[in-house]
């Protein structure tokens, strides 16, 4: 369970960063070529997963996450929300193989409302680490594309690191 929230809440949380960053004023780090490079943490906060079908892991079952986003130094950036369908579990004896589809969407607070940033992606439900596909947005961020890189290295939290290309 906490492999798949990190999961969504990399994806959720590379893309805030960036975001975030932006819509605080900062400067992102790694500016070159239209390229914005931030990370942001998502501690393991709401989630809930339900189990469809036959017990257990199989295709369809849902996990359902959200909760804040913050920076390094723990200071609010905004939120995350998401949800993950199983899509595979070609073998029920060997667990590495379960795959999960997730669409995230990081809600950053600005001076002049809200900004989102969406992600969207497939990977392991057991992987170390996740590389999603950032799709689009709001506002400043409504041209954006680039990847997030989900980091579940650390307990009880996911460290999402992003590479936007933002487009006039």
């Amino acid at each position: 369970m906490h492999r798949t929230l990190l999961v969504a809440g990399a994806l959720t949380s590379a893309l805030a960063v960036a975001a975030g960053a932006a819509a605080q004023g900062q400067k992102p780090s790694g500016r070159k070529d239209g390229v914005v490079r931030f990370t942001l943490v998502a501690p393991d906060t709401e989630q809930t997963n339900i189990d469809v079908g036959t017990q257990g892991p199989s295709q369809g079952d849902l996990f359902v996450f959200s909760g804040p986003l913050v920076d390094a130094r723990g200071a609010a950036r905004g939120r995350l929300d998401g949800s993950c369908v199983t899509v595979s579990v070609p073998d029920p004896d060997d667990r590495e193989q379960d795959r999960r589809q997730c669409f995230v969407t990081s809600t950053l607070g600005t001076a002049n409302g809200e900004t989102a940033v969406q992600a969207a992606g497939v990977g392991p439900i057991l992987a170390e680490d996740v590389l999603l596909s950032v799709t689009g947005g709001t506002q400043r961020f409504k041209r954006v594309r680039g990847q997030a890189l989900l980091d579940y290295s650390v307990q009880g939290q996911t460290t999402i690191s992003y590479e936007l290309i933002l487009r006039p």
